[in-house]
């Protein structure tokens, strides 16, 4: 499918009951989020796939990448696959927390000959509205807090499990909600989702605190290799292959690492630097402190995209070069800003 203009809603409402409308007349339903994905992205996959498979509809779940393992206490976690159903027909597709399609990995086009309709939703300002129907808010917190609104405007009746999945949704991409996404509105959301079941300290005992000692092992190896540069306004940490054989550790359990170069004083941005398993490709995490630095566009200018505040892309080249060139780049946006 073509890609359509980004553009913001006229009218919200009414893009709401087109979606409503795509997901109650179809009968086939495919639902999509990025490679290596996060909790906002599957915890939207399963909220929407309980609802959908409430009313009867067939659904496939798909990711491109393996679903950390972590997140194997979320209800439905078992439906989604990463052998993509090929061959088979869907009415509607829904892509979730994906900016492009390119996220989407090695997935066949999705064309209008086996998709008629593509529902993008998703609260990445990057967004590049590659749907029929794009619903994209980046004024919201996740896009497990953009499904509770359509949830609301549906009549959906929120069983304990759609409210652990889009509360699980929420708290990661607000980091516990302490990022500069956690709006009322956020809380507002999260504090219903609790009413209807989901358990904060359950919740926080699945996700942060059943970590394997070998993640911990390959973080406390990470940090050792912490750096600032740029009178100490930036600083960067990295993973790399030999750190992952020495550990037994996967690359999937290094989500949130981050936030630790992040948190050191008087730093305006980090880059987390994590070598592929071909050592020609790196992938790069970028968050920033300071609303100067605005690393989505940074990452757009290396293939990527983001928020503001939080973003990532991928370079190919070695390690040190790829850290070297984004280093750089924040720099040249630092001198910018002074």
């Amino acid at each position: 499918m073509t890609p359509l203009p980004c553009k913001e809603p006229t009218d919200t409402a009414a893009l709401l009951d087109e979606i409503i409308a795509a997901l109650d007349r179809g009968r086939r339903y495919l639902i999509l989020t990025h490679e290596e994905p996060d909790l906002d992205g599957v915890g939207a996959q399963l909220a929407l796939n309980e609802v959908l498979r409430a009313r009867g509809k067939q659904v496939s779940l798909w990711s491109p990448s393996p679903i950390p393992g972590q997140y194997g206490f979320m209800p439905g976690i078992e439906h989604v696959s990463t052998d993509y159903p090929a061959g088979v027909g869907f009415d509607v597709a829904v892509a979730l927390d994906t900016a492009a399609l390119s996220r989407l990995g090695d997935a066949p086009p999705l064309t209008a000959a086996d998709v008629p309709v593509l529902v993008n939703i998703d609260h990445h300002e990057s967004n590049e509205c590659f749907g029929t129907l794009n619903w994209v808010n980046p004024a919201a917190s996740s896009v497990g807090e953009m499904l509770y609104g359509l949830f609301e405007r549906w009549g959906v009746t929120l069983s304990r499990e759609i409210a652990v999945c889009l509360y699980a949704s929420i708290v990661t991409d607000t980091g516990g909600f302490s990022f500069s996404n956690t709006t009322p509105r956020a809380l507002q959301v999260a504090a219903a989702l609790v009413e209807h079941g989901a358990d904060p300290f359950t919740l926080w005992q699945q996700i942060s605190g059943a970590f394997s000692l070998r993640r911990h092992l390959l973080l406390g190896r990470a940090l050792g290799t912490l750096r600032l540069w740029r009178n100490d306004t930036v600083a960067t940490m990295r993973l790399t292959q030999e750190m992952l054989g020495e550990t037994h550790a996967q690359m999937d359990e290094t989500e949130h690492f981050v936030q630790y170069p992040r948190t050191l004083r008087g730093v305006h941005a980090a880059a987390l630097f994590r070598e592929q398993p071909d050592r020609r490709r790196v992938r790069v995490s970028l968050r920033s402190n300071v609303p100067a630095v605005h690393v989505g566009q940074i990452a757009a200018r290396f293939g990527g995209g983001g928020h503001a505040s939080a973003a990532g892309c991928t370079l190919e080249g070695p390690l040190d070069d790829v850290e070297r060139t984004v280093v750089a780049a924040i720099g040249e946006v630092l001198e910018a800003a002074q």
